[in-house]
């Protein structure tokens, strides 16, 4: 029998004071308890948490991913997000989208990055098939924020600022993310990109961290686990993308999901139904 294989990421607290959220370890433990809901086995899903996902210990997670053989593979981040600068001639805002783990700011230099996952998501086997999924902020100036909420919902936003940013950023860049062009939340994408990512904004937005009926989450990973629950799991990529994009826009904020990857992935069944 063929096993399923999940890295569920989560960080509420960070090293340096300041830097918390609230609904990230809510997101991957609700994330955790769909896939068990699936017949996932619980030995299969590794998650970290707040202090446990450093640098060095989330790309050790995330090559084990890659090297378990498993045919369904997925890595769900929930944290902060950020952008340094990059000299890439196709990193049009000359920005390089970034995670945050526990302890980034010893690592500005050497950032967990969209080339740096690029790389390790190469050693994924060709029996398999990945999914991504990013919770987290990708904005360009550090100091925007989502428009104010219909219902003046309190939120905080989940970017980290950069020392090494441009303090000029070019302000409609569009998201560049895993070596794919993207041009809007329903743009092209590189036919060779080995995986489907779905992330909570454009590159120029922030994601929002707010209470869901009384709880924290963030926006994008709740509105993916309400529409994962109405549809029983049977649900492509594509319309998974769609329904959970207008459960965010309805609820009143401004970031604009995106989806990424060939368009067979973004076709097939999330997680392949199962």
């Amino acid at each position: 029998m063929i096993q399923n294989y999940a890295l569920l990421v989560g960080i509420n607290r960070y090293e340096i004071p300041g830097n918390d959220l609230a609904g990230c370890l809510n997101d991957i433990i609700e994330a955790r308890e769909y896939l068990l809901s699936r017949g996932w086995e619980r030995d299969k899903i590794l998650m970290l948490q707040d202090a446990e996902a450093t640098r060095t210990r989330m790309v050790m997670a995330l090559t084990w991913l890659m090297k378990v053989g498993g045919r369904e593979l997925l890595f769900w981040y929930s944290g902060h997000g950020s952008q340094v600068p990059s000299v890439d001639p196709e990193e049009r805002d000359h920005k390089n989208e970034i995670i945050c783990p526990y302890d980034f700011h010893r690592y500005w230099h050497q950032p967990l990055g969209d080339d740096a996952l690029k790389e390790i998501f190469r050693a994924k086997p060709a029996g398999s098939i990945l999914t991504v999924v990013l919770d987290s902020c990708h904005s360009q100036g550090g100091t925007r924020s989502s428009a104010p909420q219909a219902k003046e919902r309190p939120q905080k936003i989940r970017y980290q600022s950069s020392p090494l940013e441009d303090p000029v950023p070019e302000k409609y860049s569009r998201l560049n993310r895993f070596g794919v062009k993207q041009l809007g939340p329903f743009g092209p994408t590189a036919e060779d990109m080995n995986h489907v990512l779905l992330s909570a904004c454009m590159s120029h937005q922030t994601a929002a961290d707010a209470e869901f009926n009384g709880q924290p989450h963030g926006a994008w990973s709740w509105a993916l686990l309400k529409s994962l629950q109405e549809a029983s799991g049977s649900i492509s990529n594509h319309d998974l993308h769609r329904h959970a994009a207008l459960l965010v826009k309805a609820e009143g904020f401004t970031q604009k999901p995106c989806i990424e990857g060939r368009k067979s992935l973004c076709d097939r069944l999330f997680l392949g139904g199962q």
